[in-house]
C-alpha cells in the first residue's frame, strides 16, 4: 500500500513537538528548519509504516 502525505505545521509547533524528545537545555536557535523538517518526516514515515504502509511519499514544511 503506498499513500502521499504533505504537512504544513507552524515552526513553533514542530519545536514544542521535538523539544520534548531532545535532552534539557537545548536551544531551539540550534535546531535548523531543515533538521526539524527530517526529524519530523522520520516520525511520520515510522508511523505509516507501522500501520501497513510500504511505500510513503511524506513532506514537511515549516511556516
Amino acid at each position: 500500500m503506498d499513500t502521499s502525505v504533505n504537512i504544513v505545521m507552524n515552526r513553533e509547533k514542530a519545536l514544542e513537538i521535538e523539544l520534548k524528545e531532545l535532552p534539557d537545555g537545548t536551544s531551539p536557535e540550534e535546531i535548523t528548519n531543515d533538521l526539524l523538517e527530517g526529524w519530523l518526516t522520520d516520525r511520520v514515515v515510522k508511523s505509516l509504516e507501522l500501520v501497513g504502509f510500504d511505500e510513503a511519499t511524506v513532506t514537511v514544511s515549516l511556516i
